[in-house]
């Protein structure tokens, strides 16, 4: 991992990680260094199962217009729930790995 790290540090361009409060490998997180147009993004009381879309509002609205921007789309992005719309059984629990 030091490798990756100090190429992240130096060479890194257009990276984004997000990373739960809650989650036990945020303490671990890679730190962006000098990274060019890259991001660290916390979500509040969330956990490993952390994704953009949990994001509050104006982050999760600058996180998107970014990602529409590196692939050559509008700089601002649809605005989006936080839950993201999927069949009842393909949710679950991330906390305890159940179907809900």
């Amino acid at each position: 991992m030091p490798d990756i790290q100090l190429w992240l540090a130096t060479r890194g361009e257009r990276i984004m990680f997000i990373y739960g409060q809650n989650d036990p490998w945020s303490a671990g997180a890679f730190e962006l260094g000098s990274a060019d147009d890259s991001y660290k993004l916390v979500v509040p009381d969330g956990n490993h199962g952390s994704f953009i879309g949990a994001l509050p509002d104006a982050e999760r609205q600058a996180a998107m217009s970014t990602v529409y921007r590196w692939g050559g789309g509008d700089a601002v992005a649809p605005a989006r729930k936080a839950t993201p719309d999927v069949p009842e059984d393909w949710r679950i629990d991330l906390e305890r790995r159940v179907p809900l």
